[in-house]
């Protein structure tokens, strides 16, 4: 009897030792498998884009509320707007960006625009990122979602590389498209170079000025921000630090409280 119950567990033990190598072979050959995990990562970034739209679309019904809310005299009877800004994380999802000994990015992006959202909010500014997560989107729909959403500032996120790979520093983009009478584009990117190097302590670079370009062909504040060189080691290495990343998002914070206090004068 005492044999036979032996053989009972070992043909059970058995059993499971067989299917757990096959969940695992499932895992490794099958659920890991690049093209099923671009798959996903493709699928889920249909719903988080689907789940951006309609958040967008609700902003955009709230804004055209407020501006309703004005009475015959000009006075509006609502709260004023909250100024609104819009941070674009580059790449994300199967789209990593620029890569460098597997520092991507997508992650760097993404936790800086993080981190200014939540020192913004701090502040009572409203924030609406076009990604909140590891998700790819088109550049269609990242400007669809800008479109929709009508923030105030829209800032996109990046960083650069080069072959001469002593280059460091921040650099940024603007459109001269855009006019305001207290702070030009222009003036607003050197703003925001200025701001973010003085707590990085790193070169800022001549801004720049983009005749072409969808993301700042907008009748709103925008930049691109790019943050630094994945091509230097030792500015890669700060991209990828989580104090560094703090300063970064402190900077473009600083930047944009400094712009809307001059603007609102």
């Amino acid at each position: 009897m005492f044999k036979k119950y032996i053989r009972f567990v070992l043909k059970i033990c058995l059993l499971a030792l067989v299917c757990w190598g096959l969940v695992h072979l499932y895992i490794a050959k099958v659920y890991n498998n690049p093209s099923a995990v671009s798959y996903r990562i493709r699928k889920e970034s249909i719903q988080e884009y689907e789940r951006k739209y309609h958040e967008a679309e609700s902003l955009a019904e709230k804004n055209s509320d407020d501006v309703s809310g004005q009475n015959v005299s000009g006075e509006n009877d609502r709260p004023d707007k909250t100024c609104m800004v819009l941070i674009d994380a580059y790449a994300g999802g199967n789209d990593s960006g620029l890569v460098t000994d597997d520092i991507k990015e997508k992650d760097i992006t993404l936790e800086v625009a993080l981190k200014t959202e939540k020192l913004l909010k701090d502040e009572g500014i409203d924030v609406f990122l076009t990604r909140s997560g590891d998700f790819d989107l088109s550049d269609e729909q990242r400007i669809k979602l800008a479109d929709m959403v009508g923030a105030d500032y829209n800032i996109r996120i990046t960083v650069s590389e080069n072959s001469d790979t002593e280059l460091m520093g921040v650099m940024c983009e603007y459109s001269g498209t855009y006019y305001d009478k207290n702070i030009s584009n222009a003036g607003f990117a050197a703003l925001m170079e200025q701001k973010i190097c003085e707590l990085a302590r790193t070169n800022a670079w001549p801004v720049e000025e983009l005749q072409e370009n969808s993301w700042l062909e907008s009748s709103t504040r925008a930049v691109i921000v790019h943050l630094g060189y994945l091509s230097n080691d030792k500015e890669r290495e700060a991209l990828n630090s989580d104090s560094y990343q703090d300063k970064l998002a402190q900077g473009i914070r600083d930047a944009i409280i400094y712009c809307i206090e001059e603007t609102d004068e």
